[in-house]
């Protein structure tokens, strides 16, 4: 095997390894940030009257963001097995 074709696959190996920490770290401050603004969404968002467009528009945002951090740290994590495509 050649050396640059081994220090490429190594180099490869070495970013995958740090996506799957780069996700883990991403899902992790947007969980703290979550958990640090709970009260003062629950007093501004949660006690609006009026807005409720703007109240649904919000909580999509911000609980849709938090839906899709996960299901993208799951998938790169390598907990989801392989997909079968044959099927």
């Amino acid at each position: 095997m050649d050396v640059s074709l081994t220090n490429e696959i190594a180099a490869s190996i070495h970013t995958l390894v740090a996506l799957k920490y780069i996700a883990g770290a991403g899902l992790a401050l947007a969980l703290w940030d979550h958990i640090i603004t709970l009260r003062h969404e629950v007093e501004v968002v949660w006690n609006w009257k009026a807005r409720r467009l703007a109240q649904l528009v919000y909580l999509l945002h911000r609980y849709g963001l938090g839906i899709g951090l996960i299901y993208i740290a799951y998938i790169q994590s390598g907990l989801h097995g392989d997909i079968d495509l044959k099927k």
